[in-house]
């Protein structure tokens, strides 16, 4: 008899190594306008293509690029091409890929995006990452660029600069990942728990890249509480099949979302639209939503926050009854309880000390790891 030998081989896919959700930035990045900007981004996968996707989802007027390159570890340079044009310009509400480049990247490599904006990109995000800012002009190809003094102070978010129109950076692989993405607020956003929690799992031989989806302010249930304050983005309900659902190569997602709901709580009838009720059945929505695109679901419990700006002991009575409805239920996979992971002993509706960044809402980078730590072991268990 004759035995036949068939050999499976994995088809190499795009898989996403770095992203942003996009809000309004108009008031954060003054900055960009007819400037060049250069992000690096560590690439966690070896693959043989590279893509970059550019983004004016919530911008407010036409996004403009002159030019775009990709740098590999600040030397071998690759023009970024838009359907064979070196130029892009984007209506309100489109996105683009780039022409893909063909380049093998190994794991662990630094990979850097040039863009030079024609007038004021106003769709971003302000996510933890490195990125530098120009002085006026083209920069893209230049050996030395000519960098903006810019102080802290000129961002919203103090220490976090806005990244304008790149929304996605994908390789061409045939490694299969766990892709986790971090669906968030601000503390998400500040990446004190995401990049620490990438290492982690890698270093536990989990490999795993870890995509940040976090918009400062951003509230589960609602849009911004103010029309000045768009760039705390549209509510995670509605943005939920862009940011995570339709993100090459996702197979899990976090939910770490709530405080802001209950914190904007001012009057009686916002517990209804945002109580603890609210927020754990729209947080169950999103988990049945993603359990039918095969997704992996955690739900993370919200971190102790009392004496930060104008929170009230009612909000806190909220937030503890949020956290009994995610510990208790069974509709996620795991739950990562960052609440106990960073609560002071003594007293936990506030965090250890040394996990407080200063303001009592947000955690510190001891903090961050911390949550890291804990969700590193959530998530080895669950494997």
């Amino acid at each position: 008899s004759i035995i036949y030998i068939i050999r499976v081989t994995q088809m190499d896919k795009w898989i996403t190594v770095w992203n942003q959700s996009h809000t309004n930035i108009k008031t954060v990045t003054p900055q960009y306008r007819n400037r060049t900007m250069w992000l690096t981004v560590p690439m966690p996968l070896s693959g043989n293509r590279i893509r970059v996707r550019f983004s004016n989802k919530k911008g407010c007027t036409k996004l403009r690029i002159q030019q775009a390159a990709l740098w590999l570890d600040g030397e071998r340079r690759h023009p970024l091409t838009f359907r064979g044009q070196e130029s892009l310009l984007l209506d309100i509400g489109e996105e683009q890929y780039s022409d893909e480049i063909q380049i093998s990247v190994p794991a662990g490599r630094l990979i850097s995006v040039a863009v030079a904006f024609a007038g004021h990109p106003t769709s971003g995000n302000c996510i933890a990452a490195h990125v530098q800012c120009s002085k006026n002009g083209n920069y893209v190809y230049s050996p030395q660029m000519d960098i903006s003094r810019r102080s802290f102070m000129d961002s919203y978010w103090g220490n976090l600069p806005g990244i304008p129109a790149v929304s996605a950076v994908e390789v061409r692989t045939d490694v299969q990942p766990d892709v986790i993405v971090c669906f968030g607020d601000s503390i998400t956003q500040q990446s004190t728990w995401t990049i620490p929690l990438e290492r982690m799992l890698n270093e536990s031989g989990h490999k795993s890249v870890i995509l940040n989806a976090g918009i400062g302010g951003n509230r589960l249930l609602l849009g911004p509480p103010e029309p000045a304050l768009q760039v705390f983005g549209p509510s995670a309900m509605s943005r939920f099949e862009r940011d995570v659902l339709q993100v090459p190569g996702v197979t899990s997602v976090i939910l770490a979302m709530g405080t802001n709901d209950i914190g904007w709580i001012r009057k009686p009838e916002d517990m209804i639209t945002a109580g603890a009720d609210s927020v754990f059945a729209g947080l169950k929505e999103l988990a049945e939503l993603a359990h039918r695109h095969q997704l992996k679901v955690y739900a993370a419990t919200l971190t102790p926050r009392n004496g930060s700006w104008d929170y009230s002991p009612e909000q806190e009575a909220e937030r503890l009854k949020l956290n009994r409805l995610i510990r208790q239920a069974d509709c996620f996979d795991k739950v990562l309880d960052f609440a106990a992971a960073i609560a002071d002993v003594q007293d936990t509706g506030i965090m250890a000390p040394h996990c407080d960044s200063g303001d009592h809402l947000h955690p510190s980078a001891l903090g961050g790891y911390q949550m890291a730590a804990h969700a590193c072991e959530i998530i080895l268990q669950a494997v």
